[in-house]
């Protein structure tokens, strides 16, 4: 589940004992799923099977991205081929479009047809893994902290601030911040 692993959380902290593991391993937890729920987007590749109201026309949207591959596609549970060139009949995908060809189209309907695909990234890109590991190392060094918004100690101010994310880790997952939610 987590976007980064414990041991690059701990190489960024300087942690080398094993008493915080565990509440570290929760806060990447945690930190990934805020990630993921920010940015719209599931970044680990999984295979999904998603069902989609036919509109009429000869293309749907898939929501998931990055869109890896379309494994088959059903309309009303007919099995729908993949279109093996320009000119025959079947289906294709364009971007996060899942189109078909010769004349075909996807009927009215509710539900009506079943698309299997993967999506995600196989390998997590390196900024949203620092992101990740970036935010999960400000949350557990933000505990002592917790309740506090300003403090004074022998002339020293300190502030500190409730932001979701950083500026530093937002960003970043601005280029990845899909326009469609989950």
């Amino acid at each position: 589940m987590a976007l980064a692993t414990l041991a690059q959380l701990k190489e960024y902290l300087g942690v080398t004992e094993t008493t915080d593991d565990a509440l570290l391993s929760r806060l990447l937890d945690v930190c990934s799923a805020s990630i993921e729920k920010w940015c719209s987007v599931r970044f680990k590749a999984a295979d999904y099977t998603d069902a989609f109201d036919g509109n009429g026309r000869a293309a749907i949207f898939i929501s998931q991205e990055p869109l890896i591959s379309v494994s088959a596609v059903a309309i009303a549970g007919v099995p729908v081929q993949a279109s093996a060139s320009i000119t025959s009949a079947g289906f294709y995908v364009a971007d996060r479009v899942l189109r078909l060809r010769g004349g075909l189209v996807f009927p009215l309907g509710e539900k009506n047809v079943e698309v299997e695909f993967r999506a995600g990234y196989e390998t997590i890109p390196a900024d949203v893994v620092q992101a990740c590991v970036k935010l999960a190392a400000l949350r557990y060094k933000e505990r002592d902290r917790l309740g506090t918004a300003s403090r004074s100690i022998g002339g020293e101010s300190m502030s500190a601030t409730n932001d979701d994310f950083p500026e530093s880790v937002e960003r970043v997952l601005n280029d990845y911040k899909s326009v469609v939610p989950l």
